[in-house]
């Protein structure tokens, strides 16, 4: 059976693909637009049962992904960054490229980068929809905090700005008609974002029920205890529970039976025991620490307590 190799140089727009048999000869060249019904027609005209494509890893990859596949197209993203022959030519133009693609797939000297499965993509989108909301509200906060420092207002007496007094004391502010305008503008989509940050939360904690990296990942002992420290961020520090002794003791009841960690904790290692006075439990850095909603992303059991601990 004849294969043939395609190499697909993708934009925006459209997509030059470069089509070559096992001898390495050319086939066919054709520049179409980059949408379903286009692909479908470039892969029939090829006329053959057995095709194998490699696609850039650009950011309009996905669908094109998803259209080959269900053409039952055996498809390979690359690597363009560790493709040498590409990443390192002198010479680029579209026609070029899609045809060193369908060279470095044939004769397999080509990077490849990781697909996730379908569920995975939706995993990391949401996810990546609610880092970016964090984000957002990061960003309008600090021109809150900038329209307080241009007046010379304090607010000593709040730890939590924009907590439930802080919010109150904030919008009961007089400030010039500029300003004032600008602050209840910017409290007006803080609420807001928090309250979709709050649903895209409930609806990642209902994806993750059956995925038990997730799951493994939010009962880890050290995650446990870390997420009992002290950390800058105020919205998802959880201060009804002290990070002394309450933590500890958190961290001994669900470490010690533990069959990685155990021989690694101070507790239950004769030979790594010391006082509980001496423990410093603080990150070595500030870090945010995932919740279940957020260890999708990295489909790893490994705790941010364990990374630490190998650097």
């Amino acid at each position: 059976m004849r294969t043939l190799y395609v190499g697909m140089d993708i934009h925006k727009n459209f997509i030059q693909a470069a089509a070559m048999d096992q001898a390495g000869n050319i086939i066919t060249e054709q520049q179409f637009k980059s949408d379903a019904k286009e692909i479908k027609r470039f892969v029939k005209s090829l006329k053959t049962q057995k095709v194998q494509a490699a696609i850039e890893a650009t950011c309009t990859w996905y669908h094109v992904y998803e259209t080959l596949d269900a053409l039952g197209v055996e498809t390979t993203l690359v690597n363009m960054r560790r493709t040498k022959t590409i990443a390192e030519s002198k010479i680029k133009t579209d026609k070029l490229d899609a045809k060193t693609i369908a060279q470095c797939l044939r004769t397999g000297f080509i990077a490849t980068a990781y697909i996730p499965p379908k569920t995975i993509m939706e995993q990391r989108n949401i996810l990546r929809h609610r880092m970016s909301l964090r984000k957002e509200i990061t960003r309008y906060k600090n021109k809150i905090h900038a329209i307080l420092l241009r007046n010379g207002i304090q607010h000593s007496d709040y730890s939590d700005l924009f907590g439930v007094g802080g919010m109150k004391f904030l919008r009961c502010l007089t400030l010039p008609d500029s300003e004032q305008y600008s602050l209840t503008s910017y409290l007006n989509i803080i609420e807001t974002l928090i309250h979709e940050k709050t649903q895209t939360a409930e609806k990642i904690e209902t994806l993750c029920k059956h995925n038990h990296q997730a799951i493994a990942a939010h009962q880890h002992p050290w995650n446990q205890l870390l997420q009992c420290n002290d950390y800058p961020d105020r919205d998802r520090r959880d201060t009804s529970i002290s990070p002394s002794k309450e933590a500890l003791q958190l961290c001994r009841a669900r470490a010690t039976n533990h069959p990685i960690r155990k021989s690694c904790l101070p507790w239950t290692n004769p030979e790594r025991m010391q006082s509980e006075s001496q423990m410093d439990l603080r990150p070595v850095r500030p870090y945010t620490y995932p919740t279940l909603s957020e260890q999708l992303d990295n489909q790893t059991v490994l705790s941010r307590g364990e990374q630490e601990r190998t650097e």
